[in-house]
């Protein structure tokens, strides 16, 4: 199963981001280590919203 995330970002998403980072990464390395997870990059082009 593949999933896409898209999102839009907000005004200061770098710093409201900020606070949840360090937990967000750490479960993202847990899912690594078990093979769940993968950091495909950015889509070449773009997607059709459905």
């Amino acid at each position: 199963m593949c999933i896409a995330l898209l999102y839009e970002t907000v005004e200061n998403f770098v710093q409201r981001r900020a606070p949840f980072r360090t937990e967000h990464l750490a479960l993202a390395q847990s899912d690594i280590g078990k093979g769940g997870f993968s950091w495909p990059g950015s889509l070449s082009r773009r997607m059709r919203r459905c």
